[in-house]
């Protein structure tokens, strides 16, 4: 963003509380951390246009053709996700999951092979995360359903934190962020991370 803007940025790493209000009274130009995109945008602040949309995805086994949709899982189905995750709240309070049915792992790669070993039916992870790994392990493991955000089970998206009033950056962040989307930026910088 930088590079296609030509503002000159100092970055300072600074705790995230406080961080937005910071922005509010002035003490930052700008914001950016994996900032989600509320519902309810605080007073003061506004966000740019989402420079990342990640979604929560169902993974099943490859060969489970029986489930394409949360709506094919059984009453009994066992859900994998990492701790503490969007996977996590997804299952718990999108689709409501009772305790019993989740298991929590410590990272993605072990929820994952949890799946390839029969401990879980099916894993909620990032879009990201399960495509990567679909494409790779592509023998034993599927995105169940349509193909990108289709099979979204929710999602989130990130955005640039400036001061409400600061029009002129804010227009000027949203280009680049357009720019950076429609030339593969975006998605390039998403395989890469």
């Amino acid at each position: 963003i930088a590079a296609n803007t030509g503002i000159d940025i100092e970055f300072v790493v600074t705790n995230y509380d406080g961080m937005l209000d910071s922005v509010a009274d002035g003490e930052f130009a700008a914001a950016i951390s994996e900032i989600i995109i509320p519902e309810q945008v605080p007073e003061g602040i506004v966000f740019t246009n989402p420079y990342l949309s990640v979604g929560q995805v169902l993974v099943v086994r490859a060969n489970n053709a029986a489930v394409n949709s949360p709506a094919d899982l059984g009453a009994d189905s066992r859900i994998g996700v990492e701790a503490a995750s969007a996977g996590e709240q997804t299952a718990r309070t999108v689709l409501n999951i009772s305790e019993g049915r989740i298991q929590a792992f410590e990272n993605t790669p072990a929820a994952l092979q949890g799946l390839i070993d029969n401990e879980v039916d099916a894993v909620i992870i990032d879009s990201d995360d399960a495509t990567q790994y679909a494409n790779n392990f592509y023998q034993q493991l599927r995105i169940a359903g349509e193909e990108a955000s289709g099979a979204w089970i929710s999602s989130r998206k990130y955005g640039i934190v400036v001061a409400d009033g600061n029009n002129a950056l804010l227009n000027l962040f949203n280009q680049a962020i357009n720019e950076a989307r429609t030339d593969g930026t975006v998605d390039r910088l998403s395989r890469a991370w």
